[in-house]
């Protein structure tokens, strides 16, 4: 397999990633709800909706220096760059340690003789 390839193999797999983050983004803003929300700014510019009587506790991050400055508590809003980066970088850095292990392999064998 020629390194054009593997680098035209890595370029889909980001694509398709991206494609399917978009898609969920998409799918859940279409699941807004009705107009008993409540909607706030979060950190990435994103907004969210919050029933305005939940059923349930809501888990809030904020910092106590400046309590105005809140953001839900879920993975989205937590882990999403994180997230992100990893399933860009991942192929990138599996294609590395391959090519890694291949070099290493190559070298315990010895000078070809021709």
């Amino acid at each position: 397999m020629r390194i054009e390839d593997i680098v035209v193999l890595i370029a889909v797999i980001v694509i398709v990633d991206v494609a399917i983050l978009v898609a969920l983004l998409r799918k859940q803003r279409a699941r807004k709800a009705s107009s008993d929300t409540t909607t706030i700014a979060t950190e990435l510019g994103t907004t969210a909706d919050l029933p305005k009587k939940s059923p349930a506790p809501v888990d809030v991050r904020y910092n106590p220096d400046d309590p105005h400055d809140a953001t839900i508590d879920t993975y989205w809003q937590v882990w999403f760059l994180p997230t992100l980066l990893a399933i860009i970088s991942a192929p990138f850095l599996l294609v590395g340690a391959g090519f890694g292990i291949a070099s290493r392999a190559g070298r315990r064998r010895g000078p070809e003789i021709l």
